[in-house]
């Protein structure tokens, strides 16, 4: 069985590289999720809390810049389901997916 870029484990040194680059800057956040995204192809969840923590900003600060640009990825390229993308197109996924991505 194929292992999903999802479970495998995040290096979080690597995130932890990119988040002291800003550390003690305001107004970074997209700089940061754009460098998260170039290491790891994505923006992996346990990505998402680091930021925020770091930061100093709520998830739903995170979340919310996350699904208004469309340059960022909440899932591995080529791996998100059609029942994911129909909602997103009805504009669904970003309204439930706030809440039911965190609580997972």
């Amino acid at each position: 069985m194929k292992e999903s870029m999802e479970s495998r484990k995040l290096d979080l040194t690597k995130l932890e590289k990119i988040l002291s680059k800003y550390k003690g800057q305001e107004g970074v956040l997209i700089s940061v999720l754009q460098e998260v995204q170039a290491e790891f192809g994505w923006v992996p969840r346990e990505a998402i809390k680091g930021i925020a923590n770091a930061l100093k900003v709520s998830l739903g600060r995170v979340y919310g810049i996350l699904t208004f640009y469309a340059q960022f990825y909440l899932t591995p390229r080529g791996e998100e389901t059609r029942s994911q993308t129909s909602y997103r197109f009805q504009g669904k996924l970003k309204i439930t997916g706030c809440f039911a991505f965190f609580n997972t």
